[in-house]
């Protein structure tokens, strides 16, 4: 199944820093997707973008805690608008 304007969505991933999500944010920015990669340190940050191209972006989040979730929700907003 596949959805239509698949290159112009967004996708936001947590726990990009290694393991599985630093996996999946490079393989779909390989397939052409728009990727916001939450990672919790800028040397992780770093790593993924040193890996992928300029459509991923990277954001830095710290998921235990209230104001870095709503910062990033914010920076996520701004990014995607209506594209969801």
């Amino acid at each position: 199944q596949m959805v239509p304007g698949l290159s112009e969505k967004y996708v936001l991933i947590t726990g990009c820093d290694s393991g599985f999500g630093h996996l999946l944010a490079q393989q779909l920015d390989a397939r052409g997707l728009r990727v916001l990669a939450a990672c919790l340190t800028e040397a992780g940050a770093a790593r993924l973008r040193a890996a992928t191209s300029p459509r991923l972006q990277t954001l830095l989040l710290d998921v235990t805690s209230s104001q870095s979730i709503a910062t990033a929700a914010a920076w996520v907003r701004e990014r995607v608008g209506d594209q969801g």
